[in-house]
This record gives structure tokens, sequence and C-alpha cells, in this order.
């Protein structure tokens, strides 16, 4: 077993679609790890997604501007119909974001709280 093996743990990766976001969703999925990308950029985080599973990943793309808390309030539907679907459940997430302090539901066996950075 390595040290580096994820296999049945999530991950949120917010910039996903590009840059450093998409190299740590990228080695998450190798890891074994679900992932959900979420970013501003939809047709690069779709493509990022796609690519993942494509490689044998778990993947998923949400849109999500971090900045906007109506942007989370949009994604977190997404990520609770994600849970349900497509993934097993994402457990307990903790994340740092910018915007208001908040902890949010992401359905009834999971929960993510994002902290103010």
């Amino acid at each position: 077993m390595s040290v580096y093996d994820l296999t049945g743990r999530k991950a949120l990766v917010t910039g996903g679609a590009r840059g450093l976001g998409e190299g740590m969703a990228r080695a998450l999925a190798r890891a074994g790890a679900a992932v959900v990308i979420a970013d501003i950029r939809e047709d690069l985080g779709k493509a990022t997604a796609s690519s993942l599973r494509e490689d044998g990943a778990n993947a998923e793309f949400v849109a999500l501007d971090v900045t906007s808390d109506d942007s989370w309030a949009q994604a977190m539907p997404q990520i609770r119909l994600i849970e349900r679907r497509a993934m097993p459940p994402l457990g307990h997430f903790s994340l740092i974001r910018f915007g208001k302090d908040a902890v949010v539901e992401a359905g009834t066996s999971s929960r993510i709280t994002a902290s103010r950075a």
C-alpha cells in the first residue's frame, strides 16, 4: 500500500480547472480520491473532469466563484446531487474560502466547513 493511497477519500478542488489546481486534482485522482473540480471556467473545468474520467478517475465539475456567496449557494445543490448520484458520500470537508465564514450542509451524510482566509 502506498503512503499516497487516497482510495475512498474525496476532494473538492477549487480552481481545479487549470494551473496548480488542475495539477492537484490530477494528483489526488491518481492517488485514488474522488474529485469534485470547482472553478469559474466552466469550459476548462468540464474538460478537466472529462479527462480525469477517461483516465479512470471518479471526477465531476461544479461551476463556482469562491469569492461569491451567491455562487456557493448555487453550487451546493449540485454538490448534493453529485454526492447522491455519482460519488460515494462526500464525508466531511474542511476548506478555506474567501468571503463570509460559513458552514454549508452538503447533504445528510456530508458537511462542508468553509472559513474566511
